[in-house]
């Protein structure tokens, strides 16, 4: 993921903080590399990594993918494909085509989240993505082939200069996820960066997970679907257990 693409990514997660923050305040079964517990909001958690290719950079080293965050969260967990974690830790790696996040909004980080309020939350990150959550899976999948369908088409309905939601990848008790495609110019390539993004209550604490790998059509956002939703699933079953 190229730098200058950042502030994109950087706003539009803002604009999904802001939409709950006041409120809040208001108000693959795979344990990570040597068990390690992950800290965020006085809770220790199990990060699993969200697919095989994908390893967890650990203590010393996640905090080069900080500059991937926006201010409002905080890195928890960050993984990249094991063949560029040499180049990650030594500050040579120019690019990597699938990594992967766990965050926490900062202005929640402490702040128990009831069920009624996680549903109020995900209402709100849905309407951001253009999802809806009482939709039928079969629903949500045909809306989202619908709108990859435009983006293959040869009239060219959908022209990638801006993110396109996807809507929901799957809405169950405690996680939901959402996609989008979003286009990453460097000078004259641009590629097509398809994110899943996963709101989680885990423990009563919300966290975030992003799941970031290069769209090569349809069979990318299956993947990403069933990605995302196996991922969820782990991370819930270690951390209730």
């Amino acid at each position: 993921m190229p730098i200058s693409s950042l502030p994109r990514r950087t706003a539009a997660v803002l604009a999904i903080v802001v939409a709950f923050g006041l409120r809040v305040n208001l108000a693959q079964d795979k344990a990570a590399p040597n068990n390690e517990a992950f800290r965020a909001g006085g809770k220790s958690f199990q990060l699993p990594p969200p697919s095989d290719d994908l390893v967890e950079l650990g203590s010393d080293y996640r905090v080069k993918m900080e500059v991937f965050v926006p201010d409002s969260n905080r890195l928890v967990a960050g993984y990249v494909p094991q063949s560029v974690v040499s180049a990650v830790r030594d500050g040579t790696a120019k690019s990597f085509d699938r990594y992967a996040m766990v965050e926490i909004p900062r202005r929640a980080e402490f702040s128990d989240v009831s069920a009624d309020l996680f549903s109020q939350i995900t209402d709100a990150v849905s309407q951001q993505f253009g999802a809806q959550l009482e939709a039928t899976i079969k629903d949500q999948q045909e809306a989202m082939n619908r709108r990859l369908k435009a983006i293959n088409s040869d009239a060219g309905t959908i022209t990638l200069d801006e993110p396109t939601q996807l809507g929901a990848f799957f809405s169950k008790k405690d996680a939901c996820a959402f996609g989008s495609i979003m286009p990453f110019s460097g000078g004259a390539k641009t590629i097509n960066m398809l994110m899943g993004m996963m709101v989680l209550r885990v423990q009563e604490r919300l966290l975030f997970a992003y799941v970031y790998t290069d769209y090569n059509g349809e069979g990318s956002a299956d993947w990403m679907r069933k990605t995302t939703e196996a991922w969820a699933d782990a991370i819930l079953r270690l951390n209730n257990e």
